[in-house]
């Protein structure tokens, strides 16, 4: 337990807070990253690595392609 809050207080410092200005939405955040990454066997710093390069942390981002979302998934 102490380490994954260790881990969401290093993650959060790192968040641009022009995205998640607030700490709840920074943890939440990174509770579902973390969540689903470990589900689908992904380490969680390599999934925060493709958001930050895709969206920049931007939930509603639309790449030129037309991929919508934090990771930039073709809905296809």
């Amino acid at each position: 337990m102490a380490e994954k809050i260790d881990w969401l207080s290093a993650m959060s410092e790192r968040l641009p807070r022009r995205w998640k200005p607030e700490y709840e939405q920074r943890i939440d955040f990174l509770n579902t990253v973390r969540y689903e990454a470990q589900r689908a066997g992904l380490d969680p710093h390599l999934v925060l690595g493709l958001v930050e390069v895709e969206s920049y942390f931007r939930r509603y981002a639309v790449s030129s392609a037309g991929a919508p979302g934090y990771m930039q998934v073709m809905p296809f």
